[in-house]
């Protein structure tokens, strides 16, 4: 178990230290209870009274708060993102470098010696693999896909061909980069024919990628995820999308074709955004919300009502269907005053 006294935990991430600097922790806990050991922090203001009954080593707080604080103290001005830094210190290393006799890799793909790839997982002819990487077990590398120093591709996901993946990119278990996009025609009897989906995927650095999303590689032009963009699990982007840099996407939002988004936006889960729309940088789209067309500034969009009684819904509904006579009523009305 790897222990870090609090001195070294503060010189190393610029924080100030109230307690003694030998103190060590060996992990993280949540400020209630806490307990030895545990590093916690305190993000809200409304939890401060949390604090009097904390069994944590130290708490990450604001300097405003240290003095209530009973144990070590880590002063930082945004306590989480502190807290965030500083938990990656007890993440479980990675395997080992090295090939699982059950793995399969082409004679002609090139696999780094620092790789770990495990037990049945796939590399295809003519594919790369960058020093640090990880293959959990399962995954797939397709034909002439790259894949970029210290990157981890999670049990069972498939990266496919000619995807390019960048450095330190993170793939949860069950992600599909690659697929083949949803592009059909119909023909003069109706019937639907597919069109080819000749692009691939690129996806840049520092980029994560949740369980059982599905990336669609692009009709004619790529795909393409920019760095640091963070997709929650079970996220849908479709054929010739661009999502900017450092964007955020939470859980089940689909995203339709060819769509663009800008850089710095916060997606909330179970959001539907429709084919060829544009969404500028910084925007914030709140949970549920549907965008059918363009937004072109930035700020906080939303469209969804709360969850009400369903005898209240359906009186709702049956007003909304009634909104355009009554709205020519008013007219009428407001003519009338006027004549007058």
């Amino acid at each position: 178990m790897s222990r870090y006294p609090l001195g070294e935990i503060a010189r190393r991430f610029g924080l100030t230290l109230r307690g003694d600097g030998e103190t060590s922790v060996d992990g993280v806990c949540t400020l209630s209870p806490g307990r030895p050991g545990g590093l916690a922090y305190l993000g809200d203001a409304a939890h401060r009274d949390l604090l009097a009954g904390t069994r944590a080593e130290a708490v990450i707080l604001t300097a405003d708060q240290a003095d209530d604080c009973p144990c070590a103290a880590l002063i930082a001005e945004r306590p989480r993102l502190a807290f965030a830094r500083i938990a990656a210190l007890f993440e479980p290393p990675g395997p080992g470098p090295g090939t699982a006799p059950g793995a399969a890799i082409a004679p002609d793909a090139e696999v780094d010696p620092g790789a770990a790839i495990g037990e049945r997982a796939v590399v295809a002819a003519g594919a790369r693999v960058g020093p640090g990487c990880v293959l959990e077990a399962g995954c797939v590398i397709g034909r002439d896909a790259v894949v970029g120093a210290d990157t981890r591709v999670g049990a069972n996901a498939v990266i496919g061909d000619r995807v390019r993946l960048g450095e330190r990119v993170r793939i949860e278990p069950g992600a599909i980069v690659g697929a083949r996009g949803f592009g059909l025609e119909p023909d003069e009897q109706g019937v639907w024919q597919p069109i080819p989906q000749l692009g691939t995927v690129i996806v840049g650095d520092d980029v994560e990628i949740g369980a059982g999303c599905t990336i669609d590689r692009g009709a004619i032009e790529d795909t393409v995820l920019e760095q640091g963009v963070k997709l929650d699990n079970q996220v849908h982007i479709a054929h010739n999308c661009r999502v900017g840099a450092h964007t955020v996407i939470a859980g089940c939002t689909g995203i339709a074709g060819s769509t663009s988004i800008g850089r710095h936006c916060l997606i909330g889960g179970g959001v539907g955004i429709g084919d060829h729309v544009t969404v500028a940088d910084r925007v914030i789209i709140t949970g549920g919300t549907q965008v059918p067309a363009d937004i072109v500034e930035p700020g906080v969009y939303s469209s969804t009502l709360k969850a009400m009684p369903a005898g209240e819904w359906r009186k709702r509904l049956a007003l909304l269907r009634k909104l355009d006579r009554i709205e020519k009523r008013l007219r009428q009305l407001e003519r009338g005053a006027g004549g007058d």
